[in-house]
């Protein structure tokens, strides 16, 4: 009997000390994800103004230099353009895809924001929407880096804490 206790016991304070660690890296992820979009959307930009590509050829090329799921966002509009959606279309149901994964709905919406200049305005219209978007993605991780470190103690600490909270309560 003693023996499913301190099993329990463990296996609670383990479980507690995981969940507070996974808390823990979610601004990492995030800043990873934010990261790797502003390093696409700058290889779209120069595809855009630089190179003069049709978008379908920009988004496969930036695509191929991606890393997921920014990798699979790229992918996503390019393939719906292709099918014949409009490029703003194609740009806001990929953007809502972007939830499931490390962004957050700020995130989300800023990128589907960028769905009203891609595609049918000039390149130079478009590099100022992608700028904006750059931007607002620069705040973000500066934010982020800033209290990233608090965060990670804070969440770490609380999930062990309440691993214990719950061992003592339950023995």
């Amino acid at each position: 009997m003693i023996y499913i206790r301190i099993i329990g016991a463990v296996l609670v304070l383990a479980s507690c000390g995981v969940l507070g660690y996974y808390y823990s890296m979610k601004d990492s992820w995030r800043i990873r994800g934010l990261s790797e979009m502003k390093k696409a959307l700058l290889l779209l930009e120069g595809e855009i103004v630089y190179a003069h590509n049709p978008l379908a050829d920009a988004l496969a090329k930036t695509a191929a230099k991606a890393s997921s799921p920014v990798r699979n966002f790229f992918i996503i509009v390019e393939r719906s353009i292709n099918l014949g959606f409009k490029a703003s279309e194609a740009w806001r149901d990929a953007a809502n895809m972007l939830a499931a994964h490390e962004f957050s709905v700020e995130d989300v919406e800023n990128t589907a924001r960028l769905a009203e200049s891609i595609g049918y305005l000039d390149p130079k219209t478009q590099s100022a929407g992608i700028t904006m978007l750059v931007g607002y993605i620069d705040a973000q991780i500066e934010q982020l880096r800033q209290s990233e470190g608090k965060t990670k103690r804070l969440y770490r600490s609380a999930g062990v804490i309440m691993g214990l909270l719950i061992v003592t309560i339950l023995i």
